[in-house]
């Protein structure tokens, strides 16, 4: 077993090497505490940008689908604004190769023709010949009415078709505009998308590296702490040494003072026995002597 001031050296060592292993282990609880807010703070953001990805995307499919399907209504809906304008030239056509009349010509415009040419006649003071000419304009007018009013199914139908052709037009228009807009906005959201897809790359990266500095840390940690456990045992047992050492320093100790104290009575007891010799032999007492006399007295 080593001697005790080398125990006690190495007491010393151990407590300083504990001291020391009780900082680190706090100074990894700090890094850890911090490092596990950090992965925290990754993990929300991580989810946060995975919800997002997910809006972005839904939003982009629902556009792209209803984008989808206005380009199918505004094909179908050309396809119908072709046929109706040309059924509106057929009718057209058909209507002035039957009346011969331009196309400004309308009954209500005959009428009220025919009605102030009536009035003229009725309220002002005209010539003979000039009511004769006047009421051949307005046979002439009546007849071209007569010959409008009987095709009248012609012009319905063909005012039918151009209103509907107007309004194919302007649906067409607006299912573009429509088209275009929504292309933009789920064009937009696609690139929202690949944004947050990039950053939750980014995110993940980060908590990654947080995971992987806690386990690090945990590894530290355990083997920091065992490393403790084993330098507070070697202390235990230095201790427990230290201990023995010292008692068995105490007994020699003991031992040692009891083997003095019996060599001093023996010795004390041969030259009592000594002296008394003299005395009896009547031999001459040293100062010795008489001091020894001195102290038994």
């Amino acid at each position: 077993m080593p001697e005790l001031p080398e125990l006690l050296s190495r007491i010393k060592a151990g407590q300083t090497r504990a001291s020391q292993l009780k900082a680190e282990l706090k100074a990894i609880i700090r890094e850890k505490k911090e490092w596990l807010h950090k992965a925290r703070e990754f993990k929300a953001q991580v989810d946060a940008c995975i919800a997002a990805i997910r809006s972005h995307k839904e939003k982009r499919d629902q556009l792209t689908a209803s984008v989808k399907t206005k380009k199918e209504q505004l094909a179908a809906t050309r396809t119908s604004s072709t046929e109706l304008k040309t059924k509106v030239s057929s009718l057209a056509a058909e209507r002035d190769s039957l009346t011969g009349l331009k196309k400004t010509l309308r009954p209500d415009a005959l009428k009220s023709e025919i009605q102030k040419i009536e009035f003229k006649i009725e309220t002002e003071a005209v010539s003979f010949q000039e009511e004769q000419r006047l009421m051949k304009v307005i046979k002439e007018k009546k007849k071209a009415l007569a010959e409008i009013t009987g095709l009248q199914p012609i012009i319905t139908e063909f005012e039918t078709a151009r209103g509907e052709l107007s309004t194919t037009r302007d649906r067409i228009r607006e299912l573009r505009l429509e088209v275009v807009s929504e292309a933009m906005r789920s064009q937009s959201f696609h690139e929202q998308m690949l944004a947050k897809v990039k950053e939750l790359e980014v995110l993940k990266s980060l908590r990654e590296e947080a995971h992987t500095q806690l386990n690090m840390l945990r590894e530290r940690f355990e083997a920091k702490t065992q490393e403790l456990e084993q330098e507070l045992a070697a202390l235990s047992e230095l201790r427990t040494q230290a201990d023995a050492a010292r008692a068995e320093r105490e007994k020699q100790r003991t031992e040692k003072e009891a083997k003095l104290a019996e060599e001093r009575a023996r010795m004390a007891a041969e030259k009592e026995k000594e002296l008394k010799q003299k005395i009896l032999q009547g031999k001459k007492l040293t100062t010795q002597d008489l001091l020894m006399l001195q102290m038994e007295g």
